[in-house]
């Protein structure tokens, strides 16, 4: 369950996929539960440059997408800026996609499709103090 809006700031995600159905049904879903989508991005080095500039608390990043690829952003991200956490967000029931993704510094890893109520909640999970 959601934590209370005047308990705390509203957690601030950047939605990295390129697939414009998945980013609008994740900021139909992540706003619905009092989350902030303050950027999104359709490939992997544009996702860096937005969280550079952004500075989410959160990136859901997708792991193939044209170009720089999710887990190799999660990486550069995870290592640049030590205070976001990266949600891996994939089609890909994998365990050596998970592996490499929690080596690349990803918090969490979630498949497209499991209980949509999964990806709100891992957002909160990534933002506790």
């Amino acid at each position: 369950m959601p934590p209370s809006r005047t308990s705390r700031r509203r957690p601030r995600v950047l939605l990295v996929d390129d697939s414009l159905e998945t980013r609008t049904a994740l900021r139909e879903l992540l706003e619905a539960q009092g989350i902030a989508i303050v950027g999104e991005a359709a490939e992997g080095a544009v996702g860096i440059d937005l969280a550079k500039e952004l500075m989410p608390d959160v990136v859901l990043m997708d792991v193939r997408m044209p170009g720089l690829g999710g887990i190799e952003a999660t990486e550069i991200i995870t290592s640049t800026l030590p205070d976001t956490r990266v949600i891996v967000l994939t089609t890909l029931d994998d365990e050596s996609v998970r592996r490499r993704a929690g080596a690349a510094g990803a918090t969490d890893y979630l498949v497209k499709g499991k209980v949509p109520q999964r990806i709100a909640d891992a957002v909160f999970r990534a933002t506790r103090p």
